[in-house]
């Protein structure tokens, strides 16, 4: 399915989508191997309902999810970050072995992407929730330029004082 393609909304987009993440899970199952899945609310699984319903459907030991709390969140959304970071985590936490760093940013048409620390994420609370999960996992800086690496990188490690 395309970006922000009609069927992404639909049952019957849901469903497909579906059908492909099962039969590569069986595999990555035989394999020994974990198949990590990203939402984004332009996408089939683009809503934290759509992440939990595919992941109880699948029932998989090797369907994952990579967390990018600004990937759930629309730019009407802003508002109520902080309980939808909360909803996000209570509901998906047990699956994530991934998490992703950048922001978001409201803009006339929509949000906006950029990197860690030129939005309005609430990096305080997203750590703390990662940190609750309780094991080790990744968190990958995206959505920057080589030469503004530093600065992310700073900016996020800063916000583990605030936790």
């Amino acid at each position: 399915m395309r970006l922000d393609a009609p069927e992404n909304e639909t049952e019957e987009g849901y469903l497909r989508c579906r059908a492909a993440i099962e039969k590569w899970a069986k595999v990555a199952e035989k394999a020994g191997a974990v198949l990590s899945i990203e939402a984004y609310w332009r996408n089939v699984i683009g809503s934290i309902d759509r992440a939990d319903r595919l992941l109880r459907e699948v029932d998989s030991p090797a369907l994952k999810l990579v967390m990018d709390p600004n990937n759930y969140l629309r730019k009407e959304d802003l508002p109520k970050m902080q309980p939808m970071l909360e909803e996000m985590f209570r509901r998906l936490g047990r699956h994530i072995v991934l998490a992703h760093a950048k922001d978001v940013k409201p803009v006339p048409e929509g949000t906006e992407l950029p990197a860690s620390g030129k939005g309005v994420l609430d990096y305080p609370l997203f750590l703390r929730l990662l940190a609750q999960l309780d094991r080790p996992l990744d968190l990958i800086l995206e959505h920057l330029t080589l030469d503004d690496v530093p600065r992310a990188r700073d900016f996020v490690l800063d916000q583990f004082d605030k936790i």
